[in-house]
């Protein structure tokens, strides 16, 4: 699949503005950063009244979901490849109007 500019230059004039709503790859990574949060709050909370187990088990869930940071932060990195690549994708989007 080609790589499409999640920018979108047709309705804003700053970088990126508009990126997590047109490109929605990023998405699966916010899930999982609000997921690791959830099991955080959840481990902690176990923690406090004793039980180790759910302790141990919602501490795992937490740091494998906080692989969503390391999506979010590729996928960002994916979209700063693109610009460097199209630098008047801008100017092009905005003859068309």
């Amino acid at each position: 699949m080609a790589d499409v500019d999640p920018t979108d230059h047709a309705r804003t004039t700053v970088p990126r503005a508009g990126e997590a709503m047109k490109d929605t790859r990023s998405l699966p990574g916010y899930f999982l950063i609000g997921l690791a949060t959830v099991a955080l709050v959840a481990c902690l909370a176990a923690a406090g009244i004793g039980r180790l187990g759910w302790t141990v088990g919602l501490g795992v869930i937490a740091v494998v979901a906080a692989a969503g940071s390391v999506w979010v932060l590729l996928e960002r990195r994916r979209v700063a490849r693109l610009a460097r690549q199209s630098p008047n994708a801008r100017l092009i989007s905005r003859a068309k109007i």
